[in-house]
């Protein structure tokens, strides 16, 4: 084994980076080898861990093959902040699902790699070292890398929820140096989406406090139809946001790995109508985050089809739909107990009942993770998304449904094991 770098080897930022506690990628890394590939490991366990929608991959896999084509002028440099055509095509997709107040336009559109990049490049323009920003939890886990790797800024999550599945709380706090507010609609781990009168509240509270705020809205196409849930309403359909906040103060994120099921392709977009400031500073930053050509190209071909893009909408939300019934009547039919939802591609089951509250901690949630995992299933169990309360598990279930019912099964056997 080789002896750890002396600290003179590396900055001390970069040795800050490597001790920001990331769960989520610790938990990742260690379920990775593990899974199942076609070719290098055929026999691997079932990835019900990872946020993925397979349920459109065969029609994704025929039009996008259509859509990539090399060109000579691919080796030549491109914009880095995405060619204006693919701007252009981002903003008309976005006007026609999202439903602005105020139309989108190709300059309010900066290309970046995945939605994840979008989130950095937005803390390296609007905050400062030792500045905060304050995050509604639980929360996607891998923000906190996004939001602290080599910034010098504090991640700080809220709690704003009466519980898990619960509404907004009237009041929740903030820290003196906070400069951020980092919400995600619909939300992550648990699928659901704030309603009209929470964003208006939302809005207010950030600008009593002279808060960004940051709306992460990846899953904005991921909903299904079904009167039970709140629908998803983009913050950029809001109207007369400006009496309830500056606009300026106003971000959303977007990309292409969630709705779109392309998690690898890497297409995130900053989308900011009013800060021209802000703007300037990312296209400037996207220098390190260059846009592939062969990429912008791929993704222009694929978005002009606008109406094979809105039938793949279409048709996947009703898939979405099917396989949250056949996973939700199958979680019911081994009587284990769930967070109803209505956004795809996870839902978050809740082992609470079957144990203790003195029994249930999270080094048992852990023990369960690790058991399902060498049994054959990978969960996101809830610690990596920072709940309070031991007992949560995120379970995707956007694959072939036979492998999501064996997923369940190897999950109920192992829950059984640990019941006493």
């Amino acid at each position: 084994m080789s002896e750890p770098s002396p600290p003179n080897k590396i900055s001390q930022r970069a040795r800050t980076n490597l001790e920001t506690p990331v769960p989520l990628r610790v938990n990742l890394i260690r379920a990775l080898p593990t899974l199942y590939h076609p070719t290098l490991n055929p026999t691997g366990g079932i990835n019900m861990g990872l946020a993925h929608n397979d349920l459109m991959q065969k029609e994704l896999l025929e039009k996008v093959s259509t859509c990539l084509a090399f060109e000579p002028s691919d080796l030549d440099y491109g914009d880095p902040h995405g060619s204006r055509i693919l701007r252009g095509l981002v903003a008309d997709l976005m006007n026609r699902h999202f439903k602005p107040v105020k139309a989108l336009h190709f300059r309010n559109i900066t290309v970046v790699p995945g939605a994840g990049a979008a989130v950095w490049q937005l803390i390296q323009s609007l905050a400062d070292p030792g500045d905060a920003v304050l995050v509604f939890a639980p929360y996607y886990g891998n923000f906190d890398l996004d939001v602290c790797v080599s910034t010098g800024v504090e991640l700080v999550p809220v709690y704003p929820h009466t519980s898990m599945d619960g509404a907004l709380a009237p009041e929740w706090d903030t820290v003196p140096h906070a400069k951020i507010l980092l919400v995600t609609n619909p939300r992550n781990p648990h699928g659901c989406c704030y309603s009209v009168e929470d964003m208006i509240k939302i809005l207010k509270f950030a600008s009593t406090h002279s808060l960004h705020v940051i709306f992460d809205e990846v899953y904005g196409l991921s909903t299904f139809d079904d009167s039970n849930f709140e629908p998803f309403t983009s913050i950029l359909s809001l109207p007369d946001i400006e009496s309830y906040i500056d606009p300026q103060l106003v971000h959303v994120i977007y990309g292409m790995s969630k709705d779109f099921c392309m998690n690898g392709l890497r297409l995130g977009f900053i989308v900011d109508q009013y800060n021209l400031d802000l703007r300037s500073a990312v296209t400037i930053s996207s220098m390190f985050g260059y846009m592939s050509t062969v990429n912008d190209r791929l993704a222009c071909n694929l978005l002009k089809d606008t109406e094979w893009i809105d039938w793949f909408v279409t048709t996947s939300q009703a898939r979405l739909s099917q396989a949250y019934r056949l996973a939700t009547d199958y979680l019911d039919s081994l009587d284990l107990t769930y967070l109803p939802s209505g956004v795809g591609p996870f839902i978050v089951v809740d082992l609470r009942r079957l144990f203790s509250r003195s029994t249930m901690t999270f080094e048992l949630e852990s023990a369960i993770w690790e058991a399902a995992l060498d049994n054959g299933v990978y969960v996101a169990q809830g610690q990596v998304f920072h709940v309070l309360e031991p007992g949560f598990f995120r379970l995707t279930y956007t694959l072939e449904w036979s492998q999501v019912k064996k997923g369940i099964d190897i999950f109920h056997r192992t829950i059984k094991s640990f019941v006493v």
